[in-house]
């Protein structure tokens, strides 16, 4: 396992770049699964509702 926080000199801007890509990936499957899935997670995006992602009720527009 590589070590959290190497300074710039150690640490390429492909390698930063993977790893910082690396951990939004693991972020977003989080948050696709806290929402019911891809579906409901798009839904959610979509919609007006910055709090509750599990919520995806219809929209009262």
């Amino acid at each position: 396992m590589e070590p959290e926080h190497l300074s710039t000199e150690e640490e390429s801007p492909e390698a930063w770049a993977h790893r910082a890509t690396g951990k939004l990936f693991g972020l977003l499957k989080d948050e696709i699964a806290a929402a019911g899935g891809a579906e409901a997670f798009l839904r959610w995006v979509r919609s007006d509702d910055v709090d509750h992602p599990g919520d995806l009720g219809p929209r009262d527009e």
